[in-house]
């Protein structure tokens, strides 16, 4: 899996479902398995992510550290779920 597939995996089905951003955001939602570790928001090298951010801190066994924003991530998610209706 590529970082920003952890980041959509994590979100994906709440999303689709019809979740909001501000629910997202308010949820702290995370998810650590042998698969991955990911949540929206918490802590990184030390500093404060907010809740508006996905933090990627492992994939498979590799430790790695990549962020994106929610927002960019649910409108991906939506873009793909769109298309494929159209």
């Amino acid at each position: 899996m590529t970082p920003k597939e952890v980041a959509t995996n994590l979100i994906e089905h709440y999303v689709r479902r019809g979740d909001s951003f501000a629910s997202l955001k308010s949820g702290q939602m995370g998810s650590s398995s042998d698969t991955y570790c990911a949540a929206i928001g918490g802590y990184a090298d030390g500093k404060r992510i907010g809740n508006d951010k996905i933090i990627v801190s492992r994939i498979g066994k590799k430790e790695c550290l990549y962020i994106f924003k929610l927002q960019d991530i649910m409108d991906s998610i939506l873009s793909g779920q769109q298309s494929l209706f159209a």
